[in-house]
């Protein structure tokens, strides 16, 4: 199995929608454009000279199941919709949750991964409760769900905001923070890398899910991307992918 693979990070000749060799519509004839977030680490970032990441490797077994060649689009969060709206882009991967709302833009297939927020600690803290943090200091991505719930979790002390992802991850690293507030997933990459030792404290208020985004109506699109997806995950594919980024065997599947 080949989860590397070199892309283009443009497209030509965007506007002319092409057909796959099974019906399906595509922005390009024989390629699977994948629109994917600029910079978010572990799922889609740039490395050396080359753009890695869980969804970046999905991209191209996708690709692979429907015999086409993967392309990938790096596009920020906000765009990613507009991407596949106007035929940037074939299939978003960018870790968007299907919401009622996105949903009146774009259609949604399958969830491709779910993690759970919960409350981390580094391994040897005394914090032991979900139900009493103590006052513990915690950190947060600011402008998430994540920082809105924060003030509700059960003994919180007061809360550090940062920038991004790996800040958090840093802040409890060293010892900016007591506790960290984020999905399970991010915990379980740099866990991976040996990068941080944490344990969670079981306060599972909330959950994350991302889904693959299409334009409207490509149903066909839609339904090979389903269908591939379920293959990569029957075949052992999946586990290998979640077992290279995150540690774990399933990252479909809460709780582990």
């Amino acid at each position: 199995m080949s989860v590397g693979a070199v892309v283009a990070l443009s497209l030509t000749s965007c506007s002319a929608e092409g057909t796959g060799a099974s019906g399906f519509s595509l922005v390009s004839p024989g390629k699977l454009t994948c629109a994917v977030q600029a910079d978010y680490p572990p799922f889609s970032f740039v490395e050396g000279d080359q753009r890695v990441g869980f969804e970046v490797d999905l991209c191209a077994e996708i690709a692979q199941k429907i015999d086409v060649e993967p392309v990938l689009v790096p596009t920020e969060f906000a765009d990613l919709i507009d991407s596949v709206s106007s035929d940037q882009s074939d299939v978003i991967l960018g870790s968007m949750t299907a919401t009622d709302a996105r949903s009146e833009q774009i259609d949604f297939g399958d969830i491709y991964y779910r993690s759970a927020a919960d409350v981390f600690v580094k391994s040897d803290s005394p914090l032991s409760s979900p139900t009493n943090l103590d006052g513990a200091t915690l950190g947060v991505k600011k402008g998430t769900t994540f920082a809105d719930a924060a003030a509700a979790l059960p003994g919180v002390g007061s809360i550090s905001e940062y920038a991004e992802n790996p800040d958090v991850i840093q802040a409890l690293v060293a010892g900016e923070v007591e506790a960290i507030f984020v999905s399970g997933l991010f915990v379980s990459y740099y866990k991976n890398l040996g990068q941080l030792d944490a344990r969670g404290l079981g306060v599972q208020v909330m959950t994350d899910s991302a889904s693959t985004g299409f334009k409207k109506n490509n149903t066909e699109l839609l339904d090979a991307v389903n269908s591939a997806i379920t293959e990569i995950s029957e075949d052992g594919t999946y586990e290998e992918l979640s077992q290279k980024w995150f540690g774990i065997p399933q990252a479909n599947e809460i709780g582990q």
